[in-house]
């Protein structure tokens, strides 16, 4: 061992643990679009400068806001510290140019502004880097300070979209949205909200000049499988739409309650066991049996046998009739009566026919 070198390993010690220091001083007042997060102190081994805020949020804005806050640099160490080459990971992110001289103990206010205009919805995470020069040597270092925000459209619904779950068929359904939208001050007195869902009866509570609460009711179509729509809501010129999903079950269903056939190329026919089941005490009469995007000429339900909570039957289809390569998705729907009230059971059917 070379002489002088455990003292090396000392004073190298000693200098990382210095570095990795942090103390922590009081937070400072930042823009009201921007939010601080704990402050955090960096301490190089020939000086020390203090960062506040490390990190700034703005939270949720409108594309199109230009957003603006500031942290604080704090010199506290014994020499003249110059602030130089602020660069930033997005144009959208800018601060003042040029450098700027902290004399021992002296601070100063950097501020951040971020431009929204062109940026697309959802969140946003930039970061600046500045570079602090000190001493003779020009010893350089550079520290991060992060920018985080998340962009939201000119036109926003919560939910984004509405899932129902399972739902009884003919039942009431209830559910409600909050739309918000940004406002500009010459435009205030001509917007109007607008809401169209002919499937769902609503009432439009404004909140606000830029915000409604829509509350929706309706019946569940007497129809089994998935429910699919969607909600088209207007504001001045701005349109946004809400989808809504789930699953409609009723006093009968098809036993399996999906149908997927994969055929090679040298088959003719293919042939399944069905039930359709009803519910117990249920009295149901089956009047038709309908096919949506299948050819009604290459698949047949034949009823073979009726029994106390149901029938059961066979679904054949003819493959002579599909192409090589097809991929048929369609559905078979029952239309039945249980108990006076009419009922559509679906069947979801995929047939796949290999060429090879």
């Amino acid at each position: 061992m070379r002489p002088g070198l455990p003292l090396a390993i000392i004073w190298v010690t000693i200098s990382i643990i210095g570095y990795w220091r942090y103390p922590i001083i009081e937070e400072v007042d930042v823009s009201k679009t921007g939010q601080s997060s704990p402050s955090a102190s960096i301490k190089p081994p020939e000086f020390q400068l203090e960062i506040v805020p490390l990190s700034v949020d703005f939270g949720d804005q409108f594309i199109g806001e230009i957003c603006r806050s500031k942290v604080v640099l704090q010199n506290n160490s014994s020499q003249n510290l110059v602030i130089r080459n602020i660069s930033s990971t997005c144009g959208c992110l800018t601060t003042f140019s040029g450098d700027v001289e902290l004399a021992a103990g002296e601070n100063c206010k950097l501020p951040i502004e971020i431009n929204t205009v062109h940026k697309a919805v959802g969140e946003f995470k930039g970061r600046f880097t500045i570079s602090v020069t000190s001493g003779e040597q020009q010893t350089t270092k550079i520290i991060p300070v992060s920018v985080n925000l998340n962009s939201r459209g000119l036109l926003v619904c919560e939910p984004k979209f509405i899932s129902l779950g399972q739902v009884q068929s003919g039942s009431n359904v209830k559910f409600s949205l909050k739309c918000i939208a940004k406002v500009s001050e010459t435009n205030q007195s001509q917007l109007e909200w607008r809401v169209s869902c002919p499937t769902w009866a609503n009432s439009v509570e404004k909140e606000d000049e830029n915000s409604i609460q829509v509350d929706f009711v309706g019946l569940v179509p007497n129809r089994t499988g998935p429910l699919l729509d969607n909600i088209q809501i207007v504001h001045h010129d701005r349109t946004i739409k809400v989808s809504i999903s789930g699953d409609v079950i009723g006093a009968l269903s098809f036993k399996p309650n999906r149908i997927v056939h994969v055929m090679g190329a040298g088959d003719t026919m293919c042939e399944h066991d069905i039930k359709l089941s009803c519910s117990k005490g249920k009295k149901f009469e089956l009047n038709s049996i309908s096919y949506e995007n299948i050819p009604s000429a290459s698949v047949k339900v034949v009823v073979y046998k009726s029994e106390k909570e149901g029938l059961r039957g066979k679904l054949r289809f003819n493959l002579d009739l599909i192409s090589k390569s097809q991929i048929i998705k369609g559905t078979i729907v029952a239309h039945c009566v249980v108990e006076g009230d009419e009922l559509d059971v679906t069947l979801p059917v995929i047939i796949i026919r290999r060429s090879f």
